[in-house]
């Protein structure tokens, strides 16, 4: 059965069973798109009428009767009922016409409405008709401009609905997305812009929110010479102060079952109105702007230091670092967040700017070890993944540097060596502030010292019978106590019998709030005398035969071993072997390591040995206290053989556990999988060091692919490759020779190494290391391939990583190579994620190599099999990818929606080179739209994150990207500006396709300011690079600017010559955007030669191409005025007549043809 698409949305398409079919004329087009559109019969003298509206009535038939006739001739009579005074589209035969679907689409309002309408955002590709017009019917461009309004305000709607309802859904990394594009339908519209500020602020990129409204005064003074809506200026001044509101919660899109009344309407536009008339009244929104956890229980007393903590941070200019010190247990942590919070709650004055715009962030360092790890934990803390080859704590640095933020760094004390970390964040960021809590002080010049002191109790008990109740209560330790109490036994009450023995219980801990706390949990089994009689008699013990105890833990150590002597025999082996984990487990974790029961847990949790809480997810999770942690740890040790089984199952757990989420990770639930693991990663990491210790390389193996992968998606590659270059060092200690490259290791690791190595070798390709990630992956590859058959799927696996080094290294012969071989082994396996992941990079240095239409198959065919897999990571490299080179080909709708696609998964991921990348394809989509302002702050975007994760190498890139776009906008001197910042950048890194590139950018901006003999010599360097590199479309670009280059110095016969072979090649790599550019040079070239008619053919066809950018379509409208004036009417009308019936490639033919005349 036959098929028929007609596409409108965007360029028109017709596809019958498939294929493309070419209409030939114009008006035959029009016909089909007419009838198609209204969808019902048409008069035939009303179609005449409107498509030749200049002939007679007779000629008008005549000309409905030919078109009529090769409309059907072209895709068959089936599909249309022809009477004798009517004509239509036939129904019954089910074409498909996208703006029909579209229409139901946009229509729907049903449960799965966002479903439709997302759906409904995928189908319009463009304006109705882009590209298309009859300019001898004015009644049908009447027409047609009216069909597009609608379908563009109704796409309009679709968007907005979509913001609306991902904005409901605390999604605002897809709802800015559709936000932005929502905007690019007009940019002037300042309600799109106020809801993009909005989005910003939710989302807690304050910074941007403030760039929209810059943005959008720049417009609105350029375009319209006017100033900001009233409302979008409080809206700036709402959000720059940080009292911006949550969204206000509207009932979904399902709950709608009728329109509203007009009285229910109007109160719902008095809403919007007025809601931003008091914004002080507005809540500030809790989550946006920090990650302060919240809190379970009361924070009791402290108020005069918190004043102080306040007081420092925001009234001593010079004090940028306060550390809180005391010993363990004593409340450091809970004072440094209740200062913290209070000053994220404190109220702003009108017009004020609040001293953390950026944000309160909290850092918690209680599971690092290292002082290597505490870059990682900051960066996590703050969500900032790290890419590239550049040093983390550079990247880390450069994130901080244009950012106003309290962090807190909580429990510093195993960490002095990392102090002077301390002083390069405050010397790079001058705007931010860090509060420390550690038991011990920094010893740096810009520490601002406060001991923290336990709290307030009464410090004799003489004379508490005469004492009123609630003076008692007024000290900080006894509130303290009696609210814990009240937790455990709910009817506690603070009694004269009572009061007594609960000022005793205070003194004997020292009002150390930990030890306050455990004393509590046992008033379900004794009173507060009997607690106060064993702590007595515990802390009198250890006081006077522990003197080896530093005297601030003894009181602390009193009450754990008091804790310890309270539990039975199975509860205190449960507590000792937990001691193990690091950063908080799981129940199963506890329950497959130290056989923990559920009862058992809660009992621990009962007595506030463990802390049990939820994640983001919702996954529950059980932390120890890092004190009680290694008291535990003590215990542990002092049980004969018992430590190093628990550490065995330990390892063993989560070796296991990270090698079953091998699928999870390549799957629909990768975004899960990466959190789970994220939240483990000390347990992880603790599990491979002890294995490695132990020679234990098969352990270690069987994690080390999900390993690898989360290291690549969240930008963990540094610690990885540090990881694994630490467990060869300690293999080696084993018996494994020095050579960590070594290609004969001992028989007892020689089937484990090889992929130890091959892990190693791809994160460190991951940041650069070319020369030592070749060296890696080859030692290790050779070794695989001799293991045979059992060794073939990580053969496979490294085989692919090895290709995309090569790739990364421009040796894309080689990485084919590579790619092809783990392909043939992938699809012996049946291996569908292997096989896609091969066929997207072999699409990948397909399109490096100019190969545009296999890099299209192999992109689409590898997606395919992402989706089967719902593997969304990888999907985005191949979307993206494909974006990039339909901009080339000139389908720019088609291209921005695939980019949009892959941003916004690169957004959900965090991850920051690939949303960086993203929006640098994205900028270059727009800039060929002619939407460069848009274009623009896409580069600039992803200047910013390159800068913040320390890739200067692609930071230049996207600069000389931002250059390009400010070029065809006109700004010619901050392009050459930026475009010479690049060239240093590239030439300073000796990076040849940087030099090629702004080379090229600086000789355009010769060329635009005319000064033509700089231009061809700036421009002759970029093509002899290019020519070089072997990349085909670059060279075609160079030499199509050198055309234009030699014209303006009235170099005609060179200009032809560059032309031709630019011309050659641009038609060889099927480019149509290039082929159009290159037209109308040669049009200006003809004019010179005095060919107006056939300028007038060239210029007329790129006009009008739907692949032509805009800067070619606006340089072709600029030639025609000047050549259809010089031409009498008829002889330019002709001209443009024959334009309207050859195709590009007949005229590229034409040019290309030998007997093409030279220059005379």
């Amino acid at each position: 059965m036959s098929t028929l698409h007609l596409y409108y949305l965007g360029a028109p398409r017709v596809l019958l069973n498939g294929t493309p079919v070419d209409l030939g004329r114009r008006t035959t087009l029009a016909l089909l798109v007419y009838l198609a559109v209204t969808n019902h019969p048409q008069s035939r003298d009303a179609v005449a009428t409107l498509l030749w509206p200049d002939s007679g009535q007779s000629q008008a038939r005549k000309a409905l009767r030919r078109d009529l006739t090769l409309l059907t001739k072209a895709i068959g009579k089936q599909w249309f009922v022809i009477y004798r005074d009517t004509i239509a589209l036939n129904r019954n035969a089910a074409p498909w016409v996208d703006v029909h679907d579209f229409q139901q689409l946009v229509e729907v309002r049903a449960a799965d409405a966002q479903e439709a309408t997302k759906k409904a955002i995928a189908l319009y590709r463009g304006d109705f008709l882009s590209g298309f017009s009859l300019s001898d019917s004015p009644q049908f461009d009447e027409w047609q401009f009216f069909q597009a309004e609608n379908y563009r305000q109704k796409y309009a709607q679709a968007l907005e609905k979509l913001v609306q309802q991902h904005t409901e859904q605390a999604d605002y990394p897809t709802a800015i997305d559709y936000a932005r594009r929502r905007l690019a339908l007009d940019p002037l519209h300042e309600p799109a812009h106020r809801t993009l500020m909005q989005l910003y602020a939710w989302s807690g990129q304050q910074a941007a929110a403030l760039r929209q409204y810059d943005e959008c005064v720049r417009l609105l003074e350029e375009e319209l010479d006017a100033p900001p809506e009233a409302e979008t200026v409080q809206l700036y001044g709402t959000i720059k102060a940080r009292r911006l509101a949550l969204p206000h919660k509207t009932h979904p899109v399902s709950e709608v079952t009728g329109p509203q009344s007009d009285s229910a309407r109007k109160r719902a536009d008095t809403e919007r109105q007025t809601q931003h008339l008091e914004p002080q009244a507005q809540p500030v929104s809790p989550l946006p702007t920090h990650n302060l956890p919240p809190q379970t229980t009361s924070f009791v007393g402290r108020v005069e230091e918190v004043l102080e903590i306040r007081r420092l941070l925001c009234n001593e200019p010079d004090c940028r670092l306060v550390t809180l010190s005391g010993p363990g247990g004593i409340g450091k942590t809970r004072l440094a967040l209740a200062a913290a919070q209070s000053l994220l709650e404190a109220p702003v004055a009108a017009g004020s700017t609040p001293p953390f715009v950026d944000g309160f962030f909290f850092v918690p360092l209680a599971a690092v070890t290292t002082a290597e790890l505490v870059v990682s934990a900051i960066a996590e803390a703050l969500s900032l993944t790290f890419g590239g080859a550049a040093d983390r704590q550079v990247q880390l640095l450069n994130y901080l540097r244009p950012r106003g933020l309290l962090l807190v760094l909580d429990n510093f004390e195993q960490l002095h060596d990392a102090a002077d970390l301390l002083s390069e964040m405050l010397a790079a960021a001058p705007a931010t502030k860090l509060l420390v809590t550690s038991r011990e002080r920094l010893n740096l010049q810009e520490e601002w010292g406060m001991d923290v002191d336990a709290l307030a109790f009464p410090q004799s008990a003489v004379g508490l019978q005469g004492v009123e109740l609630e003076t008692l209560a007024a000290y900080g330790a006894v509130q303290l106590f009696i609210q814990r109490a009240r937790r455990v036994q709910t009817t506690f009450q603070l009694d004269d019998a009572a009061g007594a023995h609960v000022v005793r219980i205070c003194q004997l801990v020292g009002g150390m709030p930990l030890a306050l706390e455990l004393a509590a949990t046992w008033l379900r089994v004794l009173s507060c005398r009997e607690i106060a009689q064993e702590i007595a008699q515990s802390l009198d013990f250890l006081a006077t035969s522990l003197r080896n105890i530093p005297e601030r833990h003894r009181s602390l150590r009193a009450v754990f071993e008091q804790s310890w002597q309270m539990l039975s025999e199975q509860e205190r082996t449960v507590f000792r072997q937990l001691a193990v984990f690091e950063g908080g487990f799981t129940r199963e974790a506890a329950q497959a390591v130290a056989g923990a029961t559920l009862l058992q847990l809660s009992a621990l949790v009962d007595k506030s040995l463990l802390r049990y809480g939820q994640d983001a997810a919702g996954q529950g999770r059980y932390e120890i206290h890092e004190l009680l942690r290694q008291f535990g740890a003590e215990k542990l040790q002092q049980v004969a053989g018992e430590q190093h089984a628990v550490q065995e199952r330990h390892a063993e757990f989560y070796t296991a556990w990270l090698g079953g989420l091998e699928k999870g990770i390549k799957s629909g639930r990768q975004f899960e999988v990466l959190d789970a693991i994220a939240a483990d990663i000390a347990n992880v990491r603790a599990s491979w060091l002890w294995a490695a210790q132990q020679g234990k390389v098969a352990t270690i193996n069987r994690s080390l692919l999900t390993f690898e992968r989360f290291c690549h998606l969240r930008g963990y590659a540094q610690e990885g490759a540090t990881l694994c270059l630490r467990t060869l060092e300690m293999l080696q200690e084993g018996g494994y020779p020095h050579d960590p490259v070594a290609l004969h290791p001992p028989l007892r690791y020689e089937t484990q190494i090889p992929y130890l190595l091959c892990v190693r070798g791809w994160l460190s390709a991951l940041l650069g290391q070319l020369d030592l990630a070749n060296e890696l992956l080859g030692a290790g590859i050779a070794q695989l391939r001799q293991l045979g058959a059992a060794a073939r799927p990580h053969l496979a696996t490294f085989l692919q990583r090895a290709g995309s080094t090569m790739y990364f290294d421009g040796q894309y012969v080689r990485a084919h190579d590579y790619l092809q071989e783990s392909l043939t082994l992938f699809t012996a396996l049946a291996d569908n994620w292997g096989i896609a992941m091969s066929l997207l990079l072999l699409g990948l240095v397909a399109e490096a190599q100019s190969a545009f239409m296999r890099a299209q198959s192999l992109l689409e065919e590898g997606i395919q099999r992402c989706d089967k897999d719902g593997e969304q990571g990888m999907r985005a490299y191949g979307a993206n990818a494909l974006g990039r080179i339909a901009t080339v080909l000139g389908d720019y709708a088609q291209a921005e929606r695939l980019v949009h696609e892959a941003l916004i998964v690169r957004r959900r991921m965090r991850d920051r080179t690939g949303t960086a990348l993203s929006l640098s394809t994205l900028g270059y989509t727009l800039q060929a739209m002619g939407r460069w302002a848009e274009a623009a702050a896409c580069h600039q975007e992803s200047i910013d994150l390159h800068l913040e994760t320390g890739n200067v190498l692609w930071a230049a890139f996207s600069r000389n990207d931002l250059a390009n776009a400010l070029l065809e906008a006109g700004q010619v001197t901050p392009a050459r500006q930026l475009s010479a910042e690049s060239l240093a950048i590239f030439q300073q890194l000796e990076d040849s396709i940087g030099v090629a590139n702004c080379l090229h950018n600086l000789g355009k901006t010769g060329r635009q300011s005319e000064d033509f003999a700089t231009a061809q010599r700036l421009l002759r360097e970029s093509l002899a690079l290019r020519r070089t590199l072997g990349n085909q479309h670059h060279v075609a670009l160079s030499l199509s600017e050198l055309g234009q280059a030699a014209l303006g110095m009235d170099e005609l016969q060179t200009a032809q010559d560059e032309l031709h072979e630019a011309l050659a090649i641009a038609t060889e790599l099927q480019i149509a955007p290039l082929m159009l550019e290159i037209l109308v040079t040669w049009a200006a070239l003809l004019q010179r030669q005095g060919d107006e008619v056939r300028a007038i053919e060239l210029l007329t066809l790129a006009e009008q191409h739907p692949a032509s950018t805009s800067t070619t379509k606006k340089n072709a409208r600029r030639l025609l005025a000047t050549a259809t004036a010089t031409l009498p009417a008829q002889m330019g009308q002709a001209a443009t007549d024959r334009a309207a019936t050859l195709h590009l490639q007949e005229y590229v033919a034409e040019l290309l043809a030998p007997s093409s005349a030279p220059v005379q």
